[in-house]
């Protein structure tokens, strides 16, 4: 199903409340903390600090995760498999079956994995997927949504409009099937032509050489060199240390704001802030932070082009003091 966002999320809206449901009171981004609150004040759920699941870097035991699953909880809200502030992949596939273990429905949040990574659904078996179009080369404005056909069948729309009513009567009306119940009104349909070229392109170059050509060398390139620059710190596991360090590097430097960073380097950088993850930027005691992501197309030499631009960003900020 495609909406205007992969914020849009219709699965944060549930038919009924059968029990009370603890919500993480420390998961990692700040938009999901946000519509956990929305959610207590809908539908009476017990917000509970009991169970704090952990941040989860890819270099620790899964079995020591699986403790936290719990039977204390009908519905786990959502997953993220990577972490786009430290740079780590969660084993997702040991997660999604921990939680279905517990009989929790997963919604595992792929914005930041499906540019960068196949992306198996069935074998993945989560209850629900979603995946952003501007992250993966494509036009913004629109993302999509995967979802088990049961549950899909059981929830009602949450939008109205043309489209996803099949009947109306002067007294109550029946929906269309999915995907049209949950896709009110005008589609975005140039939005949509793109999401599909794009789909179409990434997968001529292939998940498989992308996911090679941006994740063991050109990583590893640019969190070394990265952290040879003097008064740089590098937040996320070192590659050493870990099964898989995703292609980019948040960092802050000594002394300097990373919105100054961003802005000398509004070329070379992502961009700077607390990257939807708030909470872990205040549990390390950084307000903000700034980012280099690489992709597919980039090479040693714009990662070398990248590091000569801090240090001489560094330099120019170090003259005034």
């Amino acid at each position: 199903m495609a909406f205007k966002s992969s914020k849009e999320n219709l699965v944060g809206i549930p038919a009924s409340s059968q029990e009370p449901t603890s919500i993480n009171s420390r998961c990692p981004k700040k938009h999901i903390v946000s519509s956990n609150s929305t959610l207590i004040a809908r539908n009476d759920l017990k917000y509970s600090t009991a169970i704090i699941n952990p941040l989860i870097c890819a270099n620790k035991n899964t079995r020591t995760v699986s403790f936290f699953f719990l039977p204390i909880a009908y519905f786990f809200n959502c997953l993220f498999s990577l972490l786009f502030f430290v740079a780590s992949a969660l084993p997702i596939y040991d997660i999604v079956h921990w939680a279905h273990a517990v009989e929790a429905k997963v919604l595992v949040d792929a914005c930041k994995s499906v540019p960068h990574m196949a992306v198996d659904v069935q074998r993945l078996d989560a209850d629900f997927l979603v995946a952003s179009s501007h992250k993966m080369c494509g036009p913004t404005g629109i993302g999509f949504l995967y979802g088990k056909s049961d549950l899909l069948f059981a929830m009602p729309p949450f939008l109205g409009g043309g489209e996803m009513i099949s009947d109306v009567f002067l007294d109550h009306s029946t929906f269309a099937e999915p995907p049209s119940r949950f896709e009110a009104g005008t589609p975005a349909i140039g939005e949509a032509i793109g999401l599909g070229a794009e789909i179409d392109y990434l997968s001529a170059i292939g998940m498989q050489k992308i996911s090679a050509l941006s994740k063991v060398d050109l990583a590893n390139y640019l969190y070394e060199s990265l952290r040879s620059v003097p008064g740089v710190h590098v937040y996320g596991p070192a590659p050493s240390k870990t099964v898989f360090r995703a292609a980019l590097c948040s960092f802050n430097v000594e002394n300097i704001h990373p919105t100054d960073i961003a802005t000398f380097l509004d070329q070379q950088v992502r961009g700077s802030g607390h990257h939807c993850a708030q909470p872990l930027h205040r549990c390390l005691g950084v307000s903000a932070s700034a980012r280099a992501s690489l992709h597919f197309y980039n090479t040693k030499e714009d990662v070398d082009a990248f590091i000569h631009a801090l240090v001489d960003t560094i330099n120019f900020f170090s003259s005034f003091k």
